[in-house]
């Protein structure tokens, strides 16, 4: 499970990619929504390896394991998604479910609690893979990032 610095670390670096942006795609191979922006260079995504919820207004709690989901009503709300835009960002402990709330009110979690495999992984995909940035809910709970190398320019 994610230790609190390593929280407060995604957190941090998630709202200063997504706060802002729109969500502009869906993909159904691997579930991933594109975002664009203009707050960063990049293009901002979400991949959704875990189940995932939307939910209309934010619950008062969100449980650490999710409910049975349903295939096709998760590509109906997903393609929902489209032209929502972040307006915050949070990941969770000890279970790093991440959390996008929208302008109209809706937050969608993606559930961080997963054994087998990352849950989530979000970040800014950049022309250069040395320039990328990701925040990976992995396996067990942990977090790991991946931050462009500091050439010392």
């Amino acid at each position: 499970m994610a230790d609190p610095v390593a929280t407060a670390l995604a957190r941090n670096t998630l709202r200063r990619i997504l706060v802002g942006a729109t969500v502009t795609g869906v993909h159904f191979a691997v579930p991933q929504l594109e975002f664009e922006t203009a707050e960063v260079p990049g293009e901002p995504y979400v991949q959704l390896f875990s189940a995932w919820v939307l939910h209309p207004v934010r619950p008062a709690t969100f449980p650490d394991d999710p409910d049975g989901t349903d295939d096709q009503d998760d590509l109906l709300k997903s393609v929902a998604l489209r032209h929502k835009v972040v307006e915050d960002v949070e990941v969770l402990a000890p279970w790093p479910h991440l959390l996008l709330t929208f302008g109209d009110g809706s937050v969608l979690c993606v559930h961080g609690k997963q054994h087998e495999h990352e849950a989530w992984t979000a970040g800014l995909n950049c022309p250069s893979p040395a320039t990328r940035v990701q925040v990976i809910a992995t396996a067990g709970g942990g977090l790991e990032f991946h931050f462009p190398e500091d050439k010392g320019d």
